[in-house]
């Protein structure tokens, strides 16, 4: 694992990928999203999304079909925290996202929807995900069926009950 990096208040040993898919259809929330994670993550990867969100992160233009493959490979760490915005869904709070990065270590950590991985965001071991995307072709597979094929193929943990209840706070949903 990498050694922390002094920065002005933001994580330095985890990195964030931001995928904007095709169809997202709430700007502003993905815009605030967008935001948020350039506050909390020293190294934030944006595939996809508007062209002036580079004052953001690091902008990389790249399909859906491929998203996940390219911010994986553009990280800097060695852990990455992947947030997907699709559809009508793009807020994650802050609590949950921070929350995922200090889980134990595992290859892949998600907090649990009805039992399930979360297919909007998780925190990912970088080469081990690399190598599930690498080995299943992700060519034409959408990012949320990437998080979850990487739910499936790696060492996975679940946040649910009360652990969830704790990083949400108030909130009883993440979407």
């Amino acid at each position: 694992m990498s050694a922390p990096r002094k920065s002005a208040g933001q994580l330095a040993n985890v990195s964030a990928i931001f995928i904007v898919a095709s169809g997202c259809e709430r700007y502003d929330q993905t815009k605030s999203t967008a935001a948020l994670l350039a506050r909390l993550f020293e190294d934030l990867v944006i595939v996809g999304g508007d062209p002036s969100w580079g004052q953001y992160g690091r902008l990389i233009e790249c399909s859906d079909s491929h998203g996940f493959t390219a911010g994986l490979e553009c990280a800097r760490e060695e852990r990455a925290l992947i947030v997907v915005a699709s559809g009508d869904s793009s807020w994650f709070p802050a609590d949950l996202l921070l929350g995922l990065t200090a889980w134990p270590e595992h290859e892949f950590v998600a907090p649990s929807i009805d039992g399930e991985g979360s297919p909007s965001c998780a925190l990912v071991q970088c080469e081990a995900a690399l190598a599930v995307l690498r080995a299943i072709g992700e060519k034409g597979v959408s990012a949320l069926s990437s998080l979850e094929a990487l739910r499936s193929k790696l060492d996975a943990s679940v946040i649910e009950g009360d652990d969830l209840a704790a990083l949400l706070g108030t909130r009883t949903s993440i979407s």
